[in-house]
């Protein structure tokens, strides 16, 4: 059935979610071997590491997990964390590319270089395959993997990028930032982590 085209105005990016960690296998028995698991709005990979975490208690399950998102940098990102943790990189630098909200040089480095990395065995489906990561991270279609693709590149070229556009990205950064804390806009959901006395956490926790 055909309906008429629903246009988004604004895009809102969520590299990090604001809700508490689920388990996606929680409704499962310990016997139960396997689960294909569909997250639509996938967001940050919270809910499939802390599901792994907490099936180690259970013994071997095979998980097939496919992640949709409406945002390509969003997947792009995940599939930088997975491949990094996959490469046993220092856990110190993998917390800081996913969560500090500025990146220093060590973390640039490394998500440079990654990056490239993920962009040259990124060419076509067939090459994804036969990389490393494509024996655990697929790929649906063509499509989505040119599209992250591009983001990896991106990544890649940033630190190459002439000053004056570096310098003009932080000053729309700032402004940004600025404009929302002038608002008075106030983010709720970390004041969850102090229970009962969330409703006198909400200020200190969102300055």
């Amino acid at each position: 059935m055909s309906h008429p085209p629903f246009w988004l105005s604004k895009q809102f990016f969520y590299p990090i979610g604001n809700t508490a960690a689920i388990s996606l296998t929680q409704d499962l028995s310990p016997e139960q071997s396997a689960a294909d698991i569909l997250l639509l709005g996938c967001g940050d990979p919270r809910n499939i590491l802390f599901t792994l975490y907490l099936d180690l208690t259970i013994g071997t399950r095979k998980l097939d997990i496919t992640c949709c998102d409406i945002e390509p940098a969003v997947l792009a990102r995940n599939i930088l964390l997975f491949s990094l943790l996959d490469q046993n990189e220092n856990i110190d630098r993998v917390w800081d590319i996913f969560y500090h909200f500025k990146i220093d040089d060590r973390a640039l480095k490394i998500i440079t270089r990654q990056s490239q990395t993920l962009y040259d065995h990124a060419d076509t489906i067939e090459t994804w395959q036969g990389s490393v990561f494509g024996s655990f991270l697929r790929m649906e279609d063509a499509r989505t993997l040119m599209e992250i693709r591009r983001r990896w590149k991106s990544y890649t070229d940033f630190p190459h990028l002439p000053v004056g556009r570096k310098n003009q990205i932080m000053k729309e950064q700032v402004q940004l930032s600025k404009s929302n804390a002038d608002k008075g806009a106030m983010a709720l959901s970390p004041s969850r982590s102090a229970g009962m006395l969330w409703p006198q956490a909400m200020k200190p926790v969102a300055d």
